[in-house]
């Protein structure tokens, strides 16, 4: 009877065991621990890769920064992304076919802004890598075959961490020399190009897996009832400036663009009790993002809004086609990390104008013999001269700029050209 008793008693517990180490595989950041191998940054990035081949989550969340590892968490825990095989979710199997450390003086112009992780741009690295992909579904985030990626990382209590992992701009990366040079590249570079001109993600097997080219109607809604092209000439006048503009034959403007809903106010909009990234459409996005970015007042001049318009509409458009977060399967955050987003937010009296006045009219800069989107950058900045060719604009000098009888075209120019020497181009749409 004894015996019985016993073979029970054991028969139990090892069905408990089962049973919790089913049900107990929540990912949660554990206490960061030394680990000899993130002294060493590419160690880090290997570190990165081996844990999306492994699916170990746990780990992958503890390479990444501590302000970077909650969304990660609820990330990986989300019951809907893993249906949907969203982001990291989706891969399969991962190994690293190649990186290469490149200068963090340049990051700025591959969209990725290392003055917002460290004071120092010394105390960071980054990294491009190439990373190649079996995965659940393909999607603009990830593809199977080689996918390229940035990686940054910054000191963290002793370690290196992963500050961000956005996708790299592969054009301008071989025209600065860095990379890979390779027949696997090059065939995404024109992958990459044939999406960011046509709206149109085509995979290995000739298919569409992503169609973000917007509609005639959405095109004509953002233009309202007005004629762009002529406050574009005029703008130029006021400025004084010999302001050249195009037809856009490389780029398309995007219909949407997913954003993660991080404030209960948008994520309650759409029926949700949680954070969760949605894909909103680009005109609504941008109508209720000036307002949030611009703290403008009512006697705030028009042109500093037509020029913070532009500012949001291109750092909207730039990450939808570069995304910076694509192992959480979205392009953007609704708060100042890159834009802040509310819904129902719209000032249909000065700020939804704005944006119509520039509907239509887009910003490129001149790379090798191409014309290519780049990170725009906005910042508050101070009311009066100052910032030239930094590639922030300034939403307080903006105002100083309009009073004194300037055009958004000018602030664009005044602001974003790399030098007297390298404008940024302004193009139609």
């Amino acid at each position: 009877m004894n015996k019985v008793r016993k073979d029970i008693i054991k028969v139990v517990c090892i069905m408990l065991c089962l049973i919790f180490s089913i049900v107990s595989t929540t990912v949660s950041a554990s206490p960061t621990k030394y680990n000899e191998d993130q002294q060493i940054p590419a160690k880090v990035v290997e570190q990165l890769v081996s844990a999306m081949d492994s699916q170990n989550y746990d780990a992958l969340a503890n390479l990444w920064t501590r302000q970077e590892q909650v969304e990660l968490i609820s990330f990986f825990n989300n019951s809907d992304a893993k249906a949907n095989s969203e982001g990291f979710h989706a891969i399969k199997s991962a190994k690293l076919v190649g990186l290469k450390n490149i200068p963090l003086k340049t990051g700025i112009s591959y969209g990725v802004d290392t003055t917002k992780y460290v004071n120092n741009i010394e105390d960071a690295n980054l990294f491009y890598i190439a990373v190649d992909l079996t995965v659940k579904k393909e999607s603009k985030y990830f593809m199977n075959g080689i996918n390229y990626l940035l990686v940054l990382l910054v000191p963290e209590e002793g370690q290196w961490k992963i500050a961000l992992m956005p996708q790299a701009p592969i054009y301008q990366l071989n025209l600065n020399g860095l990379g890979f040079n390779d027949e696997t590249e090059q065939k995404a570079l024109q992958r990459q190009n044939h999406f960011v001109k046509t709206g149109k993600l085509i995979n290995d097997n000739g298919s569409i897996i992503e169609d973000l080219s917007p509609s005639s109607q959405q095109i004509r809604e953002e233009r309202g009832s007005e004629d762009t092209i002529r406050i574009f000439e005029e703008d130029a006048k006021l400025s004084q400036l010999d302001a050249i503009i195009t037809k856009a034959d490389e780029h398309t403007v995007p219909s949407t663009i997913k954003v993660y809903l991080t404030k209960s106010i948008n994520y309650t909009y759409y029926g949700k009790n949680a954070p969760f990234a949605n894909s909103i459409d680009f005109y609504y996005y941008v109508k209720n993002v000036l307002p949030k970015e611009w703290y403008y007042t009512s006697s705030w001049p028009d042109k500093s809004l037509q020029a913070g318009a532009m500012a949001v509409k291109m750092y909207g458009w730039y990450h939808v086609y570069y995304a910076k977060y694509p192992g959480q399967g979205y392009d953007v955050k609704d708060n100042t990390a890159d834009q802040s987003f509310e819904v129902n937010s719209e000032d249909s009296t000065r700020c939804t104008p704005a944006i119509n006045a520039v509907g239509g009219i887009g910003v490129d800069i001149q790379s090798g013999s191409s014309y290519v989107l780049f990170e725009v950058h906005h910042i508050a900045g101070s009311e009066g001269p100052g910032g030239q060719y930094s590639g922030y604009m300034w939403q307080n000098g903006t105002k100083y700029w309009a009073q004194q009888g300037k055009g958004y075209t000018y602030m664009c120019h005044y602001y974003w050209d790399k030098s007297a020497n390298e404008p940024m181009h302004f193009f139609y749409y």
